[in-house]
């Protein structure tokens, strides 16, 4: 298995992830805080939004201004279509060569983060609804 095969798996497992991890969620549920300090379910979809656009700009050889990025309308609808389409956008262009930078900036900010982001927001979910199974989000 070359580094490219690896990275296109590992990006197909969080894919998974992400889209069980996400199914289901009430409005109720998006705006909850485990913490006072911890992104809500909504603020982590837009902020996973602003790392697939900053996967988009490092890979042109730009800066990214972290932490100024929003999007205005913030409704789930609009804000789960954004991610998944900037997610799709963000993978093409980590898979699309097989430099190790490239390879690299895909493992982290897509595979790495979104794994991230999977555990906080079960972590949401659990809180939330101790019913709800976290073993879910494997594809078995």
């Amino acid at each position: 298995m070359t580094a490219k095969e690896l990275l296109e798996k590992q990006v197909s497992d969080v894919s998974y992830q992400l889209d069980k991890v996400l199914e289901g969620l009430t409005e109720e549920q998006l705006d909850y805080k485990v913490v006072p300090s911890a992104f809500s379910i909504r603020e982590q979809v837009e902020h996973l939004c602003e790392v697939y656009t900053a996967v988009d700009a490092l890979s042109k050889g730009q800066d990214h201004p972290w932490g100024e990025y929003s999007v205005e309308d913030k409704s789930w609808s609009n804000l789960t279509t954004l991610m998944f389409s900037l997610r799709a956008a963000a993978i093409a262009l980590v898979t699309a060569d097989e430099r190790d930078e490239t390879l690299l900036r895909g493992s982290a900010f897509i595979v790495g983060h979104d794994n991230y982001h999977v555990g906080q927001i079960c972590t949401s979910r659990i809180a939330q609804d101790p019913t709800w199974n976290p073993y879910s989000i494997y594809n078995h």
